[in-house]
């Protein structure tokens, strides 16, 4: 899995792990080497922006499931280069993975007034244009097994938008976004979002493309007075203009796109069924502990950025002349005071609002980290000192997968043609033969053209 140390794939991790499963995860840095090694997962050194020098592990596994993403100003070149990858070696494989990609609700179009569904055409914003090309170039790969999942907004504890505005309010500092206080923002909870991945991964459907949505949308209004009560502070929202520049590198711009979404064709092809499916349940899960203090106040730690992030990027976050509107809840008992622990020195920290500005807690079942990962230092792409072949990640498989015949996929002939309907060619009579089109409604219905 890649992203496994985010707000999406650290969730789908534990359950993973929980289940007893190998997981072979991408890691970027050492910092997220050890964690993952902490975690139970096996570290696989490499980069986004370079998926040649992991690919052929992905592939060696039972399934893959594809979380991360850089964010960086050559995104959409990088998910690309991993889709061509797959696409020109997944047909010589014995027995292809099957592979869950994550998309995003940001490729349908806005939708305030009624949810939106996965047969909406796409309508991606210029940062995320890429999308709609990559998932239709995905669910065409012959013999592979394919699902898409499109999460909302994700939340989870002390991460994603709810906790960022609960922290906010506690700091007594304006909560800055693009959205305006009637923009409506579909939600999800992590751990909902993890069941659907798994779900996804072990069905027997050949190709599956779903919204993942706890709940169907929320006015931001609503969302800060729940948090405001939740934590004891008032929320102000400070609704930040778009940058100047180009605007396909405007990651932020989605938190300005009101919509609803719906998550009925999850819950009816696979069962799924969300817990956090209401407001309240969304915030009391992601507030939790508020601390009294913001995480910038933590002694600074140095940053090493593997790629310069561009300026439109940085000014994608920052703070414009404010338009603030304050949302206050009853004053409740001051929380005790509490600071963020300090994150590794060596963790791979970008200053930008989208960047993995810390690892997640490690899930319940650990173990210790090897002495060759304690001291590994910075990975390189060799991957000699780490596994990369089926065997050594088959000590205990994913389930195995019953693939239905896809009746839209068409085995080539010998000669590499496609043989639409099998059938034999015309004589040469039939083809010269005219067709008198007054017999259209003398044939019985079933042989009508």
């Amino acid at each position: 899995m890649t992203g496994g140390t985010g707000t999406i794939g650290s969730a789908i991790l534990r359950r993973l792990l929980a289940d007893g499963k190998t997981v072979a995860a991408l890691a970027r840095s050492a910092a997220s080497a050890r964690w993952l090694a902490d975690s139970g997962a096996t570290p696989i050194a490499g980069d986004l922006a370079n998926p040649d020098a992991w690919i052929a592990t992905a592939v060696a596994c039972r399934g893959i499931i594809h979380t991360g993403a850089s964010f960086g100003p050559d995104m959409a070149g990088e998910e690309r280069r991993f889709v061509s990858l797959l696409r020109r070696m997944v047909p010589d494989l014995p027995e292809p993975p099957r592979l869950v990609y994550t998309g995003g609700i940001w490729a349908f179009p806005a939708s305030p007034d009624q949810p939106i569904s996965e047969s909406a055409a796409f309508d991606p914003l210029p940062a995320f244009s890429h999308l709609g090309e990559l998932t239709r170039s995905l669910l065409t790969i012959p013999r592979m097994g394919v699902a898409v999942i499109h999460p909302a907004l994700v939340s989870a504890p002390g991460r994603g938008p709810l906790a960022e505005m609960a922290e906010a309010a506690v700091s007594g500092q304006p909560f800055v976004t693009r959205a305006r206080t009637d923009t409506i923002w579909p939600l999800v909870d992590a751990d909902d979002l993890a069941d659907l991945y798994l779900r996804a991964l072990a069905s027997s459907q050949f190709r599956l493309s779903l919204i993942g949505a706890g709940l169907a949308g929320a006015s931001l209004s609503d969302i800060a007075a729940c948090v405001a009560e939740a934590c004891g502070a008032s929320v102000a929202i400070e609704t930040a203009p778009a940058p100047d520049g180009d605007p396909h590198h405007d990651f932020a711009a989605g938190y300005a796109r009101s919509q609803m979404a719906s998550s009925l064709r999850a819950q009816r092809m696979l069962g799924w069924r969300p817990v956090c499916n209401s407001l309240t349940a969304l915030v009391e899960v992601a507030v939790g502990p508020i601390p009294a203090a913001p995480r910038s106040s933590a002694v600074p730690l140095p940053v090493q950025l593997p790629v310069q992030l561009p300026v439109q990027a940085a000014a994608a976050v920052a703070v414009a002349a404010p338009l603030t509107e304050a949302i206050s809840a009853p004053e409740t008992a001051t929380e005790p005071s509490m600071t963020a622990p300090p994150l590794p020195a060596d963790a791979d920290v970008a200053p930008d609002a989208w960047a993995e500005d810390e690892l997640p807690p490690l899930p319940l079942r650990s173990r210790p980290v090897g002495p060759d990962v304690e001291t590994a230092g910075p990975f390189s792409n060799d991957l000699e000192t780490l596994p990369t072949q089926p065997e050594d990640l088959e000590a205990d498989r994913l389930p195995e997968l019953v693939r239905e015949v896809d009746p839209d996929f068409l085995t080539p002939d010998a000669d590499g043609l496609i043989d639409l309907l099998d059938e034999q060619p015309l004589d040469a009579a039939d083809v010269d033969e005219p067709v008198d089109a007054s017999m259209d409604d003398r044939l019985p219905p079933e042989t009508k053209p």
